[in-house]
C-alpha cells in the first residue's frame, strides 16, 4: 500500500523497505490510520471555528482536491487549502516550506 500512495523510490517507502525493524515500528500505526478511516462515521454537529489549513500533495492517489477543499464546509473560522509537488509523501520533499507555513499560521 505504501508503494502504491509513494512509488517504490518513495524514501519513506525505501527507509522501512531497507530497515525491517522501522517497519515493525512503524506498522501497528498505519495499520490503526486504516482501521480508523474505515470504521469513522461522520456525525453532524457544530462546526469548528477555528481556521482550518488543508494539505495535500498535487499527485497523490488517495486524496482529490474537491475532497480536500470540502474541509472548509466544517468550520466557522477561514479556511485554505494549499497543494505542493509530490504524492501521498509529499513532507518528504517540502518540510522546510510546511514546516515555515504551519509556523506562520500558528503566529
Amino acid at each position: 500500500e505504501m508503494r502504491r500512495l509513494g512509488g517504490a523510490d518513495s524514501p519513506a517507502v525505501q527507509m522501512v523497505v531497507q530497515h525491517p525493524e522501522l517497519a515493525e515500528l512503524v506498522l501497528p500505526s498505519l495499520r490503526n490510520d486504516y482501521k480508523a478511516v474505515e470504521t469513522y462515521r461522520y456525525q453532524p454537529g457544530p462546526d469548528v471555528s477555528c481556521p482550518i489549513v488543508a494539505l495535500r500533495g498535487d499527485a497523490d492517489p488517495s486524496v482529490s482536491e474537491p475532497e480536500v477543499r470540502q474541509w472548509g464546509g466544517y468550520t466557522t473560522g477561514s479556511f485554505e487549502s494549499r497543494e505542493f509537488r509530490g504524492g501521498h509523501f509529499y513532507l518528504d520533499d517540502n518540510s522546510r516550506e510546511i514546516a515555515s507555513l504551519i509556523t506562520e499560521r500558528l503566529r
